[in-house]
């Protein structure tokens, strides 16, 4: 069973169609790498997180439960996978 959201995208045109995704797409282009400019009285907080825990419930009360976590490596940062249930 599939979702009709669930389809494959060919090519970037077809996402124009999409309000969220052809918005995104229109404000993104114009500044390449350089940051997106903002108002002046817009504040914000900066989240850096320091693992992230996923939960997926299942039928049989064996619910599944990721950790990851980011750890260097050889100076690089890769992201260590810990089961915790079941």
């Amino acid at each position: 069973m599939s979702l009709t959201k669930s389809i494959k995208i060919w090519k970037r045109s077809s996402l124009m169609g999409s309000y969220p995704i052809s918005v995104f797409i229109l404000l993104t282009d114009g500044f390449g790498k350089s940051l997106i400019p903002k108002p002046k009285n817009w504040g914000g907080y900066k989240l850096t997180p320091k693992l992230f825990e996923f939960w997926q419930g299942q039928k049989s009360r064996l619910h599944d439960r990721l950790r990851y976590s980011p750890h260097e490596i050889n100076g690089q940062l890769v992201w260590k996978v810990e089961r915790l249930a079941p």
